[in-house]
């Protein structure tokens, strides 16, 4: 069963180099210039749900190191962003997401992703807000004895 994020939660953040065109989920890239806004995460456990979580969308906000760390702080201007489940990370719990480069220097003081490493997090699942039409593409693989199908852009909670 998946996890319900339609409340907030308490968990913790990380962040690696990101795979903007080769993830687990299979996206082909991820949009820049419009939603998400080149903001994504790896999630894991029931999020990632054998796949079924990719897509979904989530309001990550910093809420200060994670244990203690008294170089790392919050954006004062920007301490939350929205992101899209793009990949997998097997070691993430429901409430551990691996986000992006760009999704964490967003959320941390300026230039504080490196010295902030894990920050404490509050999590709340949130409706993916695409501006585009959905859009259907076979999936890499695609043969003349298996197909699959991807279904990329889905609004609402996809």
């Amino acid at each position: 069963s998946s996890a319900d994020y339609t409340t907030i939660s308490t968990g913790k953040s990380t962040y690696y180099g990101g795979n903007p065109s080769g993830n687990a989920c299979g996206f082909a890239t991820v949009a820049t210039s419009t939603f998400p806004f080149g903001y994504y995460a790896a999630c894991g456990s029931s999020v990632f749900n054998d796949g079924y979580g990719c897509g979904g969308c989530f309001e990550i906000t910093c809420k200060g190191p994670y244990g203690t760390n008294p170089g790392c702080s919050c954006s004062s201007s920007t301490p939350s962003v929205i992101v899209s489940c793009m990949d997998q990370c097997p070691e993430c719990s429901d409430t551990h997401f691996d986000l992006d480069p760009t999704a964490m220097a967003r959320i941390v003081g300026p230039g504080l992703s490196g010295t902030c490493g894990v920050i404490t997090t509050e999590i709340r699942r949130v409706p993916c807000l695409y501006q585009v039409n959905i859009k259907l593409r076979a999936k890499s693989g695609t043969s003349a004895h298996w197909y699959g199908l991807h279904i990329d852009d889905v609004a609402g909670y996809g």
